[in-house]
This record gives structure tokens, sequence and C-alpha cells, in this order.
């Protein structure tokens, strides 16, 4: 996206950058509704295989209605970029929530074992896996 705009959309901050793309906070003009804008990078646009992947994510996510999953207002492509517009959530980034955890976090609060088996089988891991190999695995897939 250029500096400042991306079709109706200001671009107020990058809130992140991953693997796939870029996620900004951006501004709706016309209603004031601040998003967050998640673009492909502009290197991937050539890859048919990841943009499918870019555009099934989006299909999917935009057919999932619950208080867990982020909503998905719109996606498409604006001048050759494909995006998605999705619910901005407010609070503290996943990745800094994992540096902050104590040692062995399931023992300091039961609640992280809750939350720990949760993030396992949504990504089909062993629960027998420690959070730090958690942890190691999702920065893998950075």
């Amino acid at each position: 996206p250029g500096a400042g705009g991306f079709g109706p959309y200001e671009l107020v901050r990058k809130l992140g950058a991953g693997g796939m793309g870029t996620v900004f906070e951006a501004r709706h003009r016309a209603d004031d509704r601040r998003v967050a804008l998640k673009c492909l990078h502009t290197q991937l646009e050539h890859d048919a295989k990841l943009v499918e992947m870019f555009e099934r994510e989006a299909r999917i996510a935009s057919l999932v209605q619950h208080p867990a999953v982020c909503r998905v207002f719109e996606h498409g492509v604006f001048e050759g970029t494909h995006y998605i517009v999705m619910e901005l959530l407010r609070g503290v980034a996943l990745d800094r929530l994992l540096r902050e955890l104590p040692a062995d976090p399931c023992a300091a609060d039961p609640r992280y074992a809750w939350i720990a088996a949760r993030i396992f089988f949504a990504l089909r891991l062993p629960l027998s896996w420690t959070m730090k190999q958690v942890v190691g695995e999702m920065s893998a897939l950075r």
C-alpha cells in the first residue's frame, strides 16, 4: 500500500508483518471505522499457490462467526494487491505475551494449561509438548 492510503482506507500505522503479509491499522474514510488491513507482500503476488492460500484464508475466515475469531469484513484485490479487511482487536500481541510467560506457566496458573490445550488442539500439536516447544514452533512459522 502507498503512504497514507489504500482505496477507501487511510493507513494509520503498521501493526506487524509476517511471512505472507503486513497488517495495518486503517480507518475507513467514509464511516470512520477502524479496521485491521492485511495485505499480501508484493513479492508474493506472482506465486499462484500463495495467492490461493491467502484467498482461501479470507474466504474461510469470512464464513466464521464466533466470539473468539476475528471477523472479516471484506477481501479482494486493489491495484494488484490482495487484501483482507478484518475486525481490529485491541490488546497485547501474542508474541509479547509468550515472551512474558513464566518458566512453567501451567504451574503458575492452571488457566494456562486450558489455553495451551486449546492451542495445541487447534494446531494439532501433541499435548506432551512443553510451552517452550510451542513458542519455538510458532517462531518457526514466522
